[in-house]
């Protein structure tokens, strides 16, 4: 997994869930595109991440559902015309969902995977211990029997 993914991942495994607000503000870089949430769409797409709400699928784009979440994130985050309309990319959206008050929470799959990073990380280390004291005591057996 990418760093990318595995950073908001950890976010949201920190305290079992984020506002989508905040969440979308970890990765978002330009407030002008969809593209940046792909991250956090895949992750949801993939149950590592869940959401308090059901998004609706873009028509046309039931295929790509990755792609219609991230649409759906990114119109979360624009502000509403006159109308209480928020239009983007000639989508168009009437919907009361506000992102700060929905919630993008860990799911089991998320945990497991952070679990198994972890204990892979805890072994690497223990495994580069080991081969440091294992070449030290080497080197000073064969400095001490003479061998070297």
């Amino acid at each position: 997994m990418k760093k990318k993914f595995r950073h908001i991942l950890k976010a949201v495994a920190k305290d079992g869930e984020l506002s989508v607000e905040e969440a979308i503000s970890r990765l978002s870089t330009n407030e002008n595109s969809h593209t940046d949430l792909y991250p956090l769409s895949l992750l949801i797409e993939e149950g590592f991440l869940g959401l308090t709400f059901t998004p609706g699928q873009i028509l046309g784009a039931e295929r790509m559902r990755e792609y219609s979440l991230a649409i759906t994130l990114h119109m979360l985050r624009l502000p509403k015309n006159e109308n209480g309309i928020v239009e983007y990319n000639g989508i168009t959206s009437e919907g009361s969902l506000n992102a700060k008050d929905e919630k993008v929470f860990i799911k089991a799959k998320g945990q497991l995977h952070l679990d198994e990073y972890a204990r892979k990380w805890e072994e690497r280390a223990v495994y580069v211990l080991l081969g440091v004291f294992v070449a030290i005591g080497t080197q000073y057996l064969r400095q001490t029997l003479g061998l070297g």
